[in-house]
This record gives structure tokens, sequence and C-alpha cells, in this order.
């Protein structure tokens, strides 16, 4: 196979993957379909950022006592932002609709976050040893 063919392969092969819908859930209720990449992973920064957006039909875990219950429906209320959660891990949770103090870190949807520039806590001087 040539190069150029497998690489227009991978690459339709990683959109397929990125645009299929993911079940995720918000913390605390119902479970929505989006599009990937989802929030989610337990890393400095998440896996995936995308959460489900205002107006968004749950497709499951939908009862009358959660915020987003309506009329026998569940609806996103408003925009859920990608958090970390008291797990340590990333999920979705409902954004405050006018948050101006919040101690969470949130990842807007499409953000890609550089690497660190710090030094890393390893030596990184070698000492050659005995053969």
């Amino acid at each position: 196979m040539h190069a150029s063919a497998f690489f227009a392969i991978l690459v339709a092969s990683v959109a397929l993957v990125a645009s299929r819908p993911f079940d995720v859930s918000v913390l605390g209720d119902a479970t929505y379909s989006i599009e990937g990449p989802i929030c989610s992973g337990n890393g400095l920064v998440p896996a995936g950022s995308k959460c489900p957006l205002r107006g968004d039909k749950a497709v499951a875990d939908c009862h009358p006592h959660l915020k987003s219950y309506g009329n026998g429906v569940c609806v996103a209320p408003v925009d859920a932002a990608c958090q970390k959660i008291v797990t340590g891990a990333w999920g979705c949770v409902w954004a405050p609709r006018n948050s101006t103090n919040s101690t969470t870190t949130t990842i807007p949807p499409d953000t890609i976050v550089a690497p660190s520039t710090l030094p890393t806590p390893a030596p990184t001087t070698f000492k050659p040893t005995a053969a």
C-alpha cells in the first residue's frame, strides 16, 4: 500500500471515530449522546473536552428529580463544562449561569493545552557506569 493511501485511510478512520456519537453523563444528571472527543480521563488534561450543550436531549437516566427534567424529558438547561470532579477524573458538569468565582479547572471544548515548560523532576545528568 502506498504511504499516501495509508495516510488517507488513517485520517478517515480518525475522523470517523472523533465524530461518532458517544454517551456522556453530566455529574448528578442524565446521560446525553454527543459527538466526541468527550470529556474524560484522569490526567492533568482531559482526553477529550466535549460535553452536552444547551438544548441537547438526554438518551438515558432521565428522572424527575434532575435539574434537566421537565415534561417527561431531560433537556440540557445550559452548556455543560468539562471540569475535574471530586473523584479526580474529568467530567461534565452544569456550568453556573453567572460563575465568576470558581475553584475548579474548566476546559472549553476544542481547547488544546500546551505542554508544560517546567523542568522535569527527574535528574537529567548522565552518569556512565563501568562495563
